[in-house]
C-alpha cells in the first residue's frame, strides 16, 4: 500500500499441498506447486463498504473482496482529517462523518469549550460554567445579572447601573444613606403643638408653643396653655405654678368642665365618696336618703346608667394624653413606648440559665447568663421590650435527611420567633436559612480533656534533662577524645620530655598522656576540676580547647535545664493536638450529637477531621452527648479515656471550674457567636449596630469577665494555681535521691577497688618476702588502722645484701615508733639496667 496515494497492488497466490494457519510463510517453498496467481493494483477510498473481486485463471477462478477502513479517530477520504470526540473543560463535541467537530447541545465556540448560558443572561455581568445557567459576576445580581448591587451597608439608598452605589433615597443622605435629613418628617418628634424644623442630617429644632418648653415640646411651663377646660370652662393656674382649676359655665361641671349638671339628677350618691370596690347596690344602700316609695324598676335602671356614666367620665378625665403616629410595616422604626419581640434561647452555662436561689421568679425575670446581659443591653440602646422563650426541642438547630430544620432555626423559620440569641454559631448552612448580625463573640473549636497524672518522681530524675540518646552520644564523645587525644600525644614530638630534668643526655623520653591520663584529663575537664596533667603539643591542645568548648554548652544547658525539671511539676500527656487524636484509637473523643461542631466535623474534607469523623461515627452513639455538660461529665469520669470537642469559648468556662480539665491544641476553625433573625427582617441592621457599639464600648469583655471568672464558681482554680505557684516547690528526697545513690555507689565501687589493691599488693610482697598471703595482709591492715603518719616503708626483695641486725631492728623501732625514714639514693643511677631495679634503701638509727 503507497501512503501519499492510498493505491495498492494484491498479489494472491494459489499452491498446490497442506497449509494451515499455523504454518510460517517459509512452508510455501515446501509446497508441490504453484497453482495460480491473481494481481490487482488500485485506488480505493476508505469506507466502511467492500469492494468484490474476481479472477479468472488458467487453472482456478477466484472471488474475493476488499475494504480499506481508517484508523481509530481518523476521517475523510485520505484519512489524514484527525477528531477524537470529548466531554471535558478542552471542549464538549462528538465528530460526524468527516472528522469535522459538532459541539453538543448547551456548547460552543471552535472546540465547544464554552457554556451557552440561561437565554437573557447579560453577556457581560453574567457567566456561565455549565449550559443553562447564570452566576452574576461581583456588584451585580438578579435573574439575569442585569441588577447592579449596592454598596454594602447601604441602608436607605440604591444604585443606577454601575455596581456598589448608594444614591440615597429622598430625605436621606451620608455615605451610606443612612443619615436622616427629615427627621421631622419621618419622626415626629416636637409634641404639644411644636413646629418641627429640619436644621442639619439627624438633627432638628421645635419650636413650642406659648406654655411649653424642652427639646421635644415635652414640658408643660403653663398647665393653662392645654386648653384642659372643656365647654368654655376659665382656666386659672393655681399660684404654685403646677396645676390648674377650672370655673365651668352654667350646665357643666367636674375637674375639667366634661360633666354635665343635667345628668346629676340623683342627688343622693355621692361620687367622690364611692370608692373603686364598691358596687352600685352598695352605693345604694348608704344613701338615706333613697326614697323607697320611688324605687320601681324604671328608677333602678335610671339610676344605674347615671352612675355608670358619671364614673366613666371621671375616669376619662384623669387619663393622660396620648399622642399615636404612623407606623410602617417595612421599616423597623418602632414608635416611642417601644417595641415587644419573642426571643428563643436554648438553655447551656454561661449564657442563658435559671436563676438560683429560694425566690420565685417569673417571665424573662427566671433567667440571667452572658446572652441574656446582651439581649438586655440592646433592647437598652433600640429601645425595645422582649419577652424570653425556650426552644421546645432545646436544639440549636441542623438539618435532617430530608433537608428540614430543627431547633431555634426551625422557630425563626416559621416566624414564631423574631431573634434567637444562644452560643448559636454562625455557619453558612443556616446563613442560607435564616440572618444573623454581626458577631458577638469569636471563638473555635478546640479540645477538652483530663488533666493528665503528675509525673511519678524518679531517683534518677538528675538524667531528664537530657534525653538518653544525649547521654550516648555524651558518653562515645568522651572515649572518642580520650583515645584521640592519646594517639594525637603518641605521634606529636612535643609530648615526649625527658623524665630527668638533671640530666642532659637521656637515654630514654617519657609520654605523660597515657590512655589512663587521658581518660583522666577528659573526665576532670568534663566535671570542670582541674588536672596536673596538661598536653604540651599544638594538636592535642587544640582537641583539649575543643572538648573544653564542648563541655561548656553542655554542662551549662544541662544546669539550666535541671533546676527547671526538679522544680517544676511536669506532667505527661499524650493528646497535644487533633492530629495526635487522629492517630490512636484508646482515647475515644466525640462532640454534641447536634449543632454546628457536628457538623464541622461531618462535612470537613480535611484528612484529619476526616479520620477524627470516620472514627467517631464507628463509636456511634457512645461518643456522642446530648450536651455541653454532659460531655464535661464523662471527661471528668474516664479521667483520660475521653476528650470531647466543643466551642473553645465553652471550655473556657469549665476550665475555670473543673481544676481537673484543661484544653489542649489550638482552635480547629474559627466562627462567632451572633444573634439569630427570621430571613430578611428588618431588624437585622438595627442589632448589628448596637452589637457593634457594645463591642466598641468593651461591654463584651466586662460581661465575659463577670460570667466566666466571678459567677457560679468562676476563678476557682486560678486561685489554687495562684497558691501552688506562689513559690518553687521545695525539692525532697525523691527529687534528689537518686545523686546520694550515685554517690554511695561510686563510694562503693571505690571501696571494693581498694580492697583488691590492698589484696593484690598483700599477695605481691607475700610471694617476695615467702610469707603466706594472711599474714601480709595483717602487716598492712595493722599500720593502716592506726591512722597515724603520713610515711610508709619500703619493702625490700630478699635477694638484696642484707642489712645488719642492729639497722634492721632500728628500722623496726622507727617504724613502730613512726620516726620518719629517708631513703638513700644510689651513687650512680646511670646505666639502665639499675634503672630497672628497685633502689636499695637504708635505715638510720636515732
Amino acid at each position: 500500500m503507497n501512503d501519499d496515494e492510498k493505491s495498492f497492488t494484491l498479489v494472491l497466490e494459489a499452491w498446490e499441498g497442506s497449509h494451515n494457519a499455523s504454518s510460517n510463510a517459509t512452508d510455501f517453498a515446501q509446497m508441490d506447486s504453484l497453482i495460480d496467481r491473481a494481481t490487482f493494483s488500485g485506488l480505493i477510498i476508505p469506507g466502511t463498504g467492500w469492494h468484490n473481486l474476481k479472477h479468472n485463471g488458467e487453472h482456478i477462478r477466484i472471488i474475493y473482496r476488499i475494504r480499506v477502513m481508517c484508523n481509530p479517530n481518523y476521517y475523510n477520504t485520505t484519512c489524514s482529517k484527525y477528531c477524537r470526540p470529548r466531554y471535558d473543560r478542552f471542549g464538549h463535541y462528538t465528530c460526524d462523518q468527516m472528522g469535522n467537530k459538532e459541539c453538543i447541545v448547551g456548547w460552543r465556540g471552535p472546540n465547544c469549550e464554552t457554556a451557552i448560558c440561561k437565554p437573557g443572561c447579560h453577556a457581560e455581568h453574567g457567566q456561565c460554567s455549565k449550559p443553562g445557567e447564570c452566576t452574576c459576576r461581583p456588584g451585580w445580581q438578579g435573574e439575569k445579572c442585569d441588577q447592579c448591587t449596592p454598596h454594602p451597608g447601604c441602608k436607605h439608598g440604591y444604585c443606577n447601573g454601575s455596581p456598589y452605589q448608594c444614591i440615597c433615597d429622598l430625605n436621606w443622605g451620608g455615605i451610606l444613606c443612612d443619615r436622616d435629613l427629615n427627621v421631622c418628617g419621618t419622626k415626629e418628634p416636637c409634641r404639644n403643638g411644636g413646629t418641627c424644623e429640619n436644621v442639619a442630617p439627624d438633627e432638628y429644632l421645635c419650636k413650642c408653643p406659648e406654655g411649653f418648653s424642652g427639646v421635644n415640646c415635652e414640658k408643660v411651663d403653663n398647665p393653662c396653655a392645654m386648653f384642659p377646660c372643656h365647654h368654655g370652662g376659665t382656666c386659672q393656674q393655681t399660684q404654685a405654678g403646677n396645676s390648674f382649676t377650672c370655673q365651668c359655665l352654667t350646665g357643666w361641671t367636674g375637674e375639667t368642665c366634661k360633666i354635665s349638671a343635667a345628668l346629676l339628677v340623683v342627688k343622693a350618691i355621692d361620687l367622690a365618696a364611692a370608692s373603686d370596690s364598691k358596687s352600685i347596690g352598695d352605693a345604694r344602700k348608704e344613701d338615706s336618703n333613697f326614697d323607697e316609695v320611688e324605687n320601681g324598676t324604671e328608677a333602678a335602671l335610671m339610676y344605674d346608667a347615671v352612675y355608670l356614666y358619671a364614673k366613666a367620665l371621671d375616669d376619662l378625665d384623669r387619663g393622660e394624653h396620648v399622642k399615636i403616629r404612623k407606623l410602617y410595616c417595612d421599616k423597623a422604626q418602632s414608635w416611642e413606648f417601644g417595641t415587644a419581640l419573642v426571643n428563643y434561647m436554648s438553655m447551656n452555662k454561661p449564657y442563658s440559665m435559671l436563676k438560683e436561689g429560694p425566690e420565685q421568679y417569673y417571665g424573662n425575670d427566671r433567667y440571667e447568663g452572658f446572652c441574656i446581659d446582651i439581649i438586655d443591653e440592646i433592647a437598652q440602646i433600640l429601645k425595645f421590650n422582649y419577652t424570653l422563650r425556650e426552644v421546645a426541642d432545646g436544639k440549636w438547630g441542623k438539618t435532617n435527611e430530608k433537608g428540614e430544620w430543627d431547633g431555634m432555626i426551625k422557630e425563626l423559620m416559621d416566624m414564631k420567633a423574631d431573634m434567637a440569641i444562644a452560643d448559636l454559631s454562625i455557619s453558612y448552612e443556616r446563613e442560607e436559612a435564616v440572618d444573623f448580625t454581626m458577631p458577638f463573640m469569636n471563638l473555635g473549636i478546640s479540645i477538652l480533656v483530663h488533666k493528665p497524672t503528675k509525673k511519678a518522681h524518679n531517683l534518677f530524675s538528675f538524667l531528664s534533662p537530657l534525653s538518653v540518646d544525649v547521654w550516648i552520644y555524651m558518653a562515645t564523645a568522651y572515649l572518642g577524645v580520650s583515645v584521640m587525644l592519646f594517639i594525637l600525644a603518641r605521634i606529636s614530638p612535643n609530648e615526649w620530655e625527658n623524665p630527668h630534668p638533671c640530666v642532659q643526655d637521656p637515654d630514654e623520653l617519657e609520654n605523660k598522656l597515657t590512655l589512663s591520663n587521658s581518660l583522666w584529663h577528659v573526665w576532670a575537664s568534663l566535671m570542670q576540676q582541674g588536672c596536673d596533667i596538661a598536653p604540651k603539643a599544638v594538636s592535642t591542645r587544640m582537641v583539649a580547647g575543643m572538648w573544653w568548648f564542648f563541655t561548656l554548652i553542655m554542662i551549662s544547658s544541662y544546669t539550666a535545664n535541671l533546676a527547671a525539671f526538679l522544680t517544676v511539676e511536669r506532667m505527661e500527656s499524650p493528646i497535644e493536638s487533633a492530629e495526635d487524636l487522629a492517630k490512636q484509637t484508646k482515647i475515644k473523643y466525640g462532640t454534641m450529637a447536634t449543632g454546628s461542631t457536628y457538623s464541622f466535623f461531618r462535612d470537613s474534607n480535611i484528612p484529619t477531621f476526616e479520620r477524627m469523623w470516620t472514627f467517631m461515627e464507628s463509636q456511634r452513639p457512645t461518643v456522642f452527648c446530648k450536651n455541653n455538660q454532659e460531655g464535661v461529665d464523662r471527661v471528668l469520669k474516664e479521667k483520660g479515656d475521653y476528650a470531647f470537642l466543643m466551642e473553645s469559648a465553652s471550655i473556657e468556662y469549665y476550665v475555670e471550674r473543673y481544676c481537673d480539665l484543661m484544653q489542649v491544641g489550638g482552635l480547629l476553625d474559627n466562627k462567632g457567636y451572633g444573634v439569630a433573625l427570621p430571613p430578611d427582617s428588618p431588624y437585622t441592621s438595627s442589632i448589628s449596630s448596637a452589637i457593634l457599639q457594645l463591642g466598641e464600648d468593651g461591654r463584651f469583655i466586662v460581661l465575659k469577665n463577670r460570667w466566666w471568672k466571678l459567677r457560679r464558681g468562676g476563678g476557682k482554680c486560678k486561685d489554687e494555681a495562684a497558691k501552688s505557684g506562689g513559690s518553687a516547690n521545695e525539692l525532697g528526697l525523691a527529687n534528689v535521691g537518686g545523686v546520694f545513690v550515685v554517690l554511695l555507689g561510686g563510694i562503693g565501687i571505690a571501696c571494693l577497688i581498694a580492697v583488691c589493691e590492698f589484696i593484690w599488693k598483700s599477695r605481691k610482697l607475700a610471694i617476695d618476702e615467702k610469707d603466706s598471703l594472711f599474714s601480709e595482709m595483717a602487716k598492712e591492715l595493722k599500720f593502716a588502722v592506726q591512722c597515724s603518719g603520713s610515711t610508709k616503708p619500703v619493702k625490700t626483695k630478699k635477694d638484696f645484701p642484707p642489712v645488719s641486725s642492729r639497722a634492721s631492728m632500728a628500722a623496726e623501732t622507727n617504724v613502730d615508733n613512726g620516726s620518719l625514714i629517708q631513703p638513700m639514693l644510689p651513687a650512680h643511677p646511670s646505666s639502665s639496667s639499675n634503672r630497672s631495679e628497685p633502689f636499695h634503701y637504708g635505715f638510720q638509727p636515732s
